[in-house]
C-alpha cells in the first residue's frame, strides 16, 4: 500500500477547500513534509505531510481561481484513530471543515450493498 493509498483510505478524514495561507501555515505546524516528489493528483500538485498520528495533503485550491496561485489551499486530514480528526477540527474552529469516513469493503454483504451502489 503507498502513502497516497493509506491517506485516501483512512477510517477517519475531514477536509476543508480553500484554506487561506496564513491558516494553512498554523495547521501544518507540528507536521513535516514526507521527502516524496510532487504528486498529480490528478492535475494539480499535491503534498503529503507527517504528523504524530495524521497524514495531511494540500494542493493548491480550486475552490476559487478568481485569486491568485498559493492564495487558497484545499487540505485533507487522515488519520486511523477518530480522536486525531477531532484534535483538527477543535484546534481551528474557523475553518469549516467536512468530516468523513471511508467504506470499508467488509462492511456491506455482498447482497445487501448501501444505497448508493443500487
Amino acid at each position: 500500500m503507498t502513502v497516497l493509498e493509506t491517506s485516501i483510505g483512512a477510517s477517519n478524514q475531514c477536509y476543508a477547500p480553500g484554506v487561506p495561507a496564513g491558516r494553512l501555515s498554523r495547521i501544518v505546524s507540528g507536521y513535516r513534509p514526507l521527502p516524496l516528489q510532487e504528486l498529480p493528483c490528478p492535475s494539480m500538485d499535491s503534498r503529503i505531510l507527517v504528523g504524530a498520528d495524521a497524514l495531511l495533503q494540500i494542493s493548491e485550491s480550486v475552490s476559487d481561481r478568481t485569486l491568485p496561485p498559493g492564495e487558497l489551499f484545499d487540505v485533507s486530514v487522515s488519520a486511523v484513530v477518530a480522536a486525531s480528526i477531532d484534535e483538527v477540527i477543535d484546534s481551528f474552529p474557523e475553518i469549516p471543515w467536512k468530516r468523513s469516513s471511508a467504506v470499508v469493503a467488509g462492511e456491506f454483504p455482498p447482497e445487501d450493498p448501501p444505497e448508493f451502489l443500487r
